[in-house]
């Protein structure tokens, strides 16, 4: 395999923070439990990614930024993952050192072709298992039970398992790793929404109980819209300007559009936006 200049400068860094001369054969461990990583190897780092590379969650980099800045170490836990020298785990993590100037400590683990999908085929499952586990939780079915709307809770079962089924590899990733910042419900008076709080580690989406009765792909659009919002966060306006805020939401809202057909479900959102406005004409 003929290495880029980056994946040799890395491979470098590596090899010296090891104890290692530059350019020794010296066989890089698959998995390195520890190491500093400073802004000028995270830049390196992450010119390794593939071709095409994968869009960044902006909420997920803001508060790796303001969690780096503020010395918290609670969001490096996993490691950074590389497949044949290619970044493929913990872009977000390089790029939040790479914007502030601040080195940071994590884990890296190397894997190979096969490995990689073995590896990451048997951890998709465990991430849907739990994202459904979280998402709908005991308390949100008794709800649903107690509103007589045991079909409702069916329904929206099997929208979200196939709306994580679906999700592509990394937006899945992101969204096991910040599962505990959600909080999935169902309530009186919106079709859907996603609401971001002061501190972004706390989201809420939420769906109207009249949504529910809408046929599965229906919603699993509304869920992939509302979900899109959590990964590209508010947008910060005048609140004194009232043109600047109309055309922020729209912006806002063509933005999770983008990425909703990014991931697949352009269809679906199609089917969610027609549903809406015949719920909305009928009033």
């Amino acid at each position: 395999m003929t290495m880029s200049r980056a994946q040799k400068m890395v491979k470098e860094y590596l090899l010296e923070e090891g104890g290692h001369k530059p350019g020794s054969r010296t066989r890089i461990p698959d998995i390195i439990d520890e190491i500093e990583i400073n802004p000028e190897i995270a830049r390196q780092m992450l010119k390794c990614q593939p071709e095409k590379k994968r869009r960044l969650n902006r909420i997920l980099l803001l508060t790796l930024k303001k969690a780096i800045t503020e010395g918290e170490d609670v969001c490096f836990i996993y490691p950074i993952i590389f497949n044949n020298w290619k970044l493929m785990d913990g872009i977000h993590r390089l790029q939040a050192c790479a914007d502030t100037n601040i080195s940071f400590k994590t884990s890296i683990r190397f894997l190979y072709n096969k490995e990689y999908k073995r590896v990451f085929d048997s951890d998709r499952d465990l991430y849907t298992r739990e994202l459904l586990e979280h998402l709908l939780n005991i308390p949100l079915m008794l709800k649903l039970t107690e509103k007589k709307m045991e079909k409702q809770w069916r329904i929206l079962q099997k929208a979200m398992k196939e709306f994580l089924n679906r999700l592509p590899d990394d937006p899945l990733k992101d969204l096991w790793k910040t599962r505990e910042w959600y909080k999935f419900d169902v309530i009186m008076g919106i079709w859907g929404s996603c609401v971001h709080f002061s501190d972004l580690r706390c989201v809420d989406i939420n769906l109207l109980p009249a949504s529910l009765d809408q046929k599965v792909s229906t919603i699993i659009g509304i869920i992939a819209h509302e979900f899109a919002h959590s990964f590209i966060g508010p947008q910060e306006v005048c609140v004194d300007d009232a043109d600047a805020i109309i055309e922020s939401h729209e912006n806002n809202e063509d933005d999770a559009d983008e990425l909703v057909c990014e991931w697949g479900f352009a269809k679906e959102m199609e089917e969610a936006r027609n549903a809406k406005d015949r719920t909305q004409l009928k009033k």
